[in-house]
């Protein structure tokens, strides 16, 4: 039996400068750290992984795609006439998941992850699901009569989407080992990615770092 796990939920005010900041900074933090194998991992304490996700049981439902993921996030922008797009209001949500590179498998403890992903789904003004989110949220289409120019992006982890992980690495007993193996799989154990020291886990399934060696 696969381990329930922990869900992360946030919700907060962004700045789109900050925002292009922040992916920029996770980036560059995956493209200095060397990718490595999930079954050359028995001496390190820090490693970046890349393959297939898998669900480890707990999935989630995106809110604008319905599509079941891993994690999603949504973000809600407003267009100001002398600053353009500023993000008024974010929600993100993920739960633990398999990484699958060829070689073995990955736990990836998703709490205090942040990531630096692609836009999945942008609806326009009317989709039902858009103005429902919106009105769940609290988020006013018009403010003092006057309507918001406001625009919702949603990016998200899916079971088969191809990403890479930094993380700090341990060890777990693995609840569904493989038949055959070496190394840590002769002991049953399943290697485990979790926030790095400073205090965050790095992910992003952006192509342009995906090809980095």
């Amino acid at each position: 039996m696969i381990a329930v796990p922990m869900a992360l939920l946030l919700s907060s005010l962004w700045v789109l400068g900050g925002r292009r900041s922040e992916d920029a900074k996770i980036l560059g933090r995956l493209r200095e750290s060397p990718r490595t194998r999930i079954d050359d991992l028995a001496a390190q304490k820090i490693a970046r992984l890349t393959g297939e996700v898998r669900s480890a049981g707990e999935r989630l439902r995106a809110p604008l795609s319905g599509r079941s993921c891993v994690y999603y996030k949504v973000m809600v922008e407003e267009l100001r006439e002398r600053s353009g797009w500023r993000a008024l209001f974010c929600e993100q949500k993920a739960v633990d998941f398999l990484l699958d590179d060829g070689t073995g498998r990955a736990r990836v403890r998703s709490a205090a992850m942040r990531t630096a992903a692609i836009v999945e789904r942008e609806p326009g003004s009317g989709d039902p699901k858009l103005e429902a989110f919106l009105q769940e949220r609290g988020i006013a289409r018009k403010v003092w009569g006057y309507r918001r120019d406001l625009r919702c992006r949603e990016y998200l982890f899916a079971s088969g989407d191809r990403v890479t992980v930094l993380g700090a690495v341990s060890w777990e007993q693995d609840p569904d080992p493989p038949s055959a193996g070496k190394g840590y799989r002769d002991a049953a154990k399943r290697a485990v990615l979790s926030a790095l020291p400073e205090g965050s886990l790095l992910a992003s399934d952006r192509s342009d770092v995906l090809q980095d060696p």
